[in-house]
């Protein structure tokens, strides 16, 4: 990987080689990246994570290329744009200062194998009026189809926030988002998300999804707790009908997600972080997951069942339980060394929501860095 900046340009190049890119467990068919045959036969996983360059001023930025960008509350996944997704080629900006600001996106990926285009918009309004409260208004938009162009009113931050409007040129999905976190002043931080879908197409309108939580900073010296609950019901549907007037709902692209790639559950989490020592940072987490039947590919159901279907557990639950733990040690020598590891242990029921099918899983990961030492170049 390369980082640097030169006067108010910055960019960064990253590649890595990594076996998840061949078969990554959040996937439903374990397959991310294209295969990529080396000359003594067999794959790489080989994939550039981020390659970017971004123009900044004190109250502006624009940037172009794959960026790893996440757009939750703190140390939470954004469920319209995540860090955990696979990065993709954009455009971006951001505008204004530290206190109100506005972040946005845009990209055109050509996903469908045809003259079909998936385009995507998202843009998001920041507010911290004080240190110890912030909340946001987000707002996302699929579209696409057999030979259409992206829809600039779509794309425009001058002319964004069309989440109430209910014509269908084009037809696109509509996600909108709210956020707030808040440190009470009571020794403890709150906060939660509502997210709601409101594609416009008959039977497509308000699936739901939203977090709440709430932490504990100062527990004992450098330990942090926080206990935090999701819901997320089927954001990722594509509805039944098809030709021209297709609304482009699936919120992925060639099966790689933009924001939290779930769907159809249930998730209780309660995790610590941890500072033992300067160079030593550890989080222990324990997750309870129920998840219904359906996956990020399926078909929604007829709108006239609709007001029958189930919320959102649907079929026999797969029940997780995950207990694990994330660290990261770093070692300051002249070329420093960094080992990080996420470990865990996946103890599932009812596995892929068969009635009586269990499975247990060691799942995790170890990483180890030997970082060079940083090198600044300057000319008088």
């Amino acid at each position: 990987g390369l980082d640097g900046a030169a006067g108010p340009v910055a960019g960064a190049f990253r590649v890595r080689r990594h076996g998840i890119y061949l078969n990554d467990a959040q996937y439903p068919d374990g397959r991310v990246v294209p295969p990529r045959e080396t000359g003594f036969g067999g794959e790489v996983g080989l994939r550039v994570e981020e390659a970017y360059l971004e123009f900044q001023s004190r109250y502006a930025r624009v940037g172009f290329g794959s960026m790893y960008r996440n757009w939750g509350l703190p140390n939470l996944d954004g469920f319209l744009r995540s860090d955990y997704a696979y990065s993709q080629e954009e455009v971006s900006y951001r505008v204004g200062t530290d206190r109100i600001y506005l972040i946005g996106m845009f990209a055109s990926y050509g996903d469908y194998g045809t003259d079909t285009t998936h385009y995507v918009a998202i843009h998001r309004l920041e507010v911290r009026p004080t240190d110890n409260l912030l909340f946001s208004v987000s707002e996302s938009s699929v579209h696409g189809g057999p030979g259409q162009s992206m829809n600039w009113k779509l794309v425009n931050p001058v002319g964004i926030w069309q989440i109430a409007r209910t014509d269908g040129d084009p037809p696109y999905n509509k996600l909108g988002q709210l956020d707030a976190w808040w440190r009470t002043g009571l020794g403890f931080n709150v906060y939660g998300s509502l997210l709601a879908d409101a594609t416009n197409d008959n039977g497509s309108c308000c699936q739901m999804g939203g977090s709440l939580g709430v932490e504990v900073p100062r527990l004992a010296p450098g330990l942090l707790v926080r206990a935090n609950f999701s819901a997320l019901q089927s954001l990722a549907y594509t509805p039944n009908n098809s030709g021209e007037n297709r609304v482009w709902e699936r919120y992925t692209v060639e099966q790689i997600g933009i924001g939290w790639d779930k769907a159809d559950l249930y998730l209780f989490s309660i995790e610590a972080e941890w500072f033992p020592a300067a160079s030593l940072w550890l989080r222990p987490k324990l997750d309870l997951q129920f998840r219904g039947a359906f996956d990020i590919r399926d078909d929604r159901p007829p709108a006239e069942v609709l007001p029958i279907w189930p919320r959102i557990l649907v079929g026999a639950d797969e029940t997780t339980v995950r207990p694990a733990i994330e660290g990261r040690w770093r070692k300051d020598w002249r070329w420093p060394l960094e080992v990080e590891w996420d470990v865990g242990v996946n103890f599932i029921s009812d596995y892929a929501n068969q009635p009586g099918v269990n499975r247990t899983d060691f799942v995790g990961n170890i990483a180890i860095r030997l970082r060079t030492p940083r090198w600044v170049f300057g000319l008088k």
